[in-house]
């Protein structure tokens, strides 16, 4: 997680907004049986460094913590009629063994409202700080 795109600088918690990606393009997440905490830390730390000198004078990011959620849990979270909410599918990319997306499928606007709810509130209770 990076600060302060994806966390609150007031409470700590998850921004709701990070929810957005899965609807439309893909919530980025590494796999830990292909990596390791160490390793996604570096890469948060980099992606934000690179970030820093690719937008002088924007607001500093740095990495505040990872989220370690089971690919269980997330297939877990239903909607109405217990239709699932997300899939979470092996997008493996050339240096990134342990890439993996997570899509929203579920379908009606209410329906993705409650879905997008339930994973954020699934993220802020998987949060550990680094």
């Amino acid at each position: 997680m990076i600060s302060p795109v994806h966390v609150d600088a007031e409470d700590g918690s998850i921004k709701p907004t990070i929810m957005s990606d899965v609807k439309d393009k893909g919530g980025s997440v590494q796999r830990l049986a292909h990596t390791s905490r160490e390793e996604i830390i570096a890469f948060g730390r980099a992606l934000a460094d690179a970030k820093n000198v690719a937008t002088p004078g924007g607001a500093i990011r740095s990495i505040c913590g990872t989220v370690k959620l089971s690919v269980h849990e997330v297939r877990g979270l239903v909607v109405a009629e217990e239709t699932r909410a997300f899939g979470v599918f092996d997008t493996a990319k050339e240096g990134d063994s342990s890439h993996a997306d997570i899509f929203q499928i579920a379908g009606t606007p209410q329906a993705a409202r409650s879905a997008r709810l339930q994973l954020w509130e699934l993220a802020n209770k998987g949060f550990q700080s680094t």
